[in-house]
């Protein structure tokens, strides 16, 4: 099944908003609104099991290894990682892939990623990951890391869903816990 659905997208495309060696500081909070404990341990949790799901990837000198976890209401709907099914997927991809782009639990869900999801592809054949998230309707993502310039050199993807009405939270605690698994890329 493909996921993204160019119709889906009717929010229109948007630059980079910023510069990216101004935004790690400026947007290295979480989400405006202070989140509970409780939600601070389930996202911890997500992370924590979306991390294992990215050191499932096959090693690359090309591409991150990357894990995500979609979570609706406490219950895991679905996992992905870097190169799952074929040597361009990436996590997020591999995990709404196996979703029905129209599950209504989409729209309660918060996607947990080991890095920042792309808001641009080297395979111009495939949609970047911001672009399925907002396809997809997805009001919450977690992230550990931001990509750094090693592929990309200015990846807004939390920019880019943040100007969408995302709530992005970041979890740097955990970065070098996601980064582990690409030690043998510069980072």
């Amino acid at each position: 099944m493909t996921f993204y659905d160019p119709a889906r997208l009717a929010r229109g495309s948007v630059g980079p908003s910023a510069e990216r060696s101004n935004r790690r500081s400026a947007d290295s909070e979480s989400a405006a609104s202070p989140e509970s404990a409780e939600q601070s341990a389930a996202d911890r949790r997500h992370m924590l099991e979306a991390i294992e799901w990215a050191r499932r990837c096959p090693p690359s000198e090309t591409a991150f290894s990357v894990g995500a976890v979609i979570v609706a209401d406490g219950a895991v709907l679905s996992t992905g990682y870097s190169r799952e099914t074929d040597a361009k997927v990436h996590a997020e991809e591999a995990a709404l892939n196996k979703l029905d782009p129209d599950d209504p639990r989409l729209a309660a869900a918060t996607i947990y990623s080991t890095l920042e999801p792309c808001s641009q592809r080297g395979t111009v054949t495939r949609s970047p990951c911001t672009d399925r998230i907002l396809a997809a309707g997805i009001p919450r993502v977690v992230i550990a890391w931001r990509e750094p310039s090693t592929f990309v050199t200015n990846c807004v993807g939390v920019e880019k869903l943040r100007e969408h009405g995302v709530t992005v939270v970041e979890l740097p605690d955990l970065a070098e816990a996601a980064m582990s698994m690409n030690r043998h890329l510069e980072l």
